[in-house]
């Protein structure tokens, strides 16, 4: 080994490798070159921005986070760390204006170095504009979900109605409301989230400006989840002493209607009861209409679509209902003025009641047995066409035959004159009296 590297002169090359390497480093140590360095996405500071605001209400709206690639020349020793010591400043206060503006930059660096680029020209693009707010409705939105079966999305609701947006004064008047919508998808219970607040134009498409913000991001948006069900409709039936709920036959169309609400409720919602029936003056045979909508529990509602009344017809076993028309002769008035001075005239050809009785009772009735009385103070009334309520009265009725209904509604005209038409005025005591006796 000894022989091998006295030989091929081991030691006197790694002693020249040695002797080089300091020598190198020494001439370094005394020696330090100059370097051209680059720092690239150096960011730019404005300045001035105070000074716009606070005088003018003016701001920056474009070119606040610019960023630019400074070169400098110097030492090696120095530029190869520089780049916290490097800053980039374009004063803006000069821009007293709405508008758009190419600002110088100013680069400074420390010592010796020499800044290469930017150059002495180089600017930045900015934009400057009045900044204003406004404010605006809050709308909600659901967002293409389904409740899960048997239940019922509601409208969405918020405590907070409107927000403020703020923004560039030229771009403002495109903001027309914001939109927030809450997402479900299969929910049975009431839903609360934090929906993000978007801005729309008046076409319904979101604002693209990226200079216009609302004040507000999220709002709270709740979203109430209905059951949903059948319920039948059902009547109450009053007896009377002739009839009987079990001659009566009830149809009621629809049967039953579709409805939403909280599900307690509806888990004790057995029907929907749309009131009480008199038999003993109900029109059998005659559809009458009753309100579903009214009858409803408080929380509860109809479904969209659903009927909001009912056509209830009773049928009574071994009655019938017969409408007789009284004619004008049989139509008695009366004047309770002090001093009758005007005509009162009869203007309805006839007028219509209704009587309930069995079929062989009814067929014996003839209109003879009733007549009309109308009491009219004319002088109250004065001239005209008036409608009044007339008391109608029967002799010699059969037992089981009733009037549904002993008032009726007739047209008079009063005008000037004495003379009045047939049947014309009697005693008002008279009428009453005689009316009183046929009942």
């Amino acid at each position: 080994m000894r022989e091998f590297m006295k030989k091929h002169d081991v030691w006197l090359r790694l002693l020249s490798l040695v002797l080089a390497v300091v020598l190198w480093a020494v001439v370094m140590d005394q020696e330090d070159p100059n370097k051209s360095y680059t720092y690239n996405d150096v960011p730019v500071t404005l300045t001035g921005e105070l000074i716009l605001k606070e005088d003018l209400g003016l701001s920056v709206i474009e070119g606040m986070d610019q960023l630019v690639n400074v070169t400098v020349n110097g030492q090696r020793s120095i530029v190869a760390s520089l780049r916290k010591n490097i800053t980039v400043t374009a004063d803006v206060s000069s821009c007293t204006n709405p508008g758009e503006y190419d600002v110088p930059v100013v680069v400074s660096a420390p010592g010796t170095v020499q800044v290469l680029s930017p150059g002495r020209n180089a600017t930045i693009h900015v934009r400057i504009d009045r900044l204003a707010t406004k404010e605006v409705e809050v709308r909600l939105g659901k967002g293409g979900s389904t409740a899960a079966a048997d239940y019922l999305l509601k409208d969405p609701t918020s405590p907070t109605t409107k927000v403020v947006v703020e923004g560039p004064e030229s771009e403002l008047d495109q903001v027309a409301y914001a939109y927030a919508v809450i997402e479900v998808a299969g929910v049975s219970s009431a839903v609360k989230q934090d929906c993000e607040v978007v801005l729309y134009n008046e076409a319904g498409e979101p604002v693209e400006s990226t200079h216009i913000r609302s004040q507000t991001k999220t709002v709270s948006v709740t979203l109430g989840v209905y059951q949903r069900g059948t319920v039948p409709l059902k009547v109450t039936l009053k007896e009377s002493d002739t009839v009987k709920a079990d001659m009566a036959q009830v149809r009621i169309e629809p049967e039953s209607v579709r409805v939403y609400g909280d599900q307690n409720q509806l888990a004790t919602l057995t029907e929907i009861n749309l009131g009480d029936i008199d038999l003993a003056s109900v029109e059998t045979g005659s559809a009458k209409s009753l309100s579903i909508s009214s009858r409803l529990p408080k929380g509860v509602e109809l479904e969209t679509g659903q009927p909001v009344t009912a056509l209830v017809t009773v049928t009574i076993d071994g009655v019938d209902t017969q409408a007789l028309k009284i004619a004008k002769d049989d139509i008695i008035v009366t004047d309770t003025a002090d001093e009758p001075r005007l005509n009162v005239r009869v203007m309805s050809e006839n007028v219509e009641i209704q009587l309930r009785g069995s079929r062989t009772d009814l067929d014996q009735i003839k209109a003879s047995m009733f007549t009309v009385a109308i009491a009219v103070d004319s002088s109250a009334l004065g001239e005209g066409t008036h409608t009044v309520t007339g008391l109608v009265t029967a002799n010699g009725l059969p037992e089981d035959v009733m009037l549904i209904e002993d008032k009726v509604e007739v047209q008079v005209l009063i005008e000037s004159g004495a003379a009045f038409e047939p049947g014309g005025i009697q005693d008002a005591e008279g009428v009453i009296a005689g009316s009183e006796a046929a009942q």
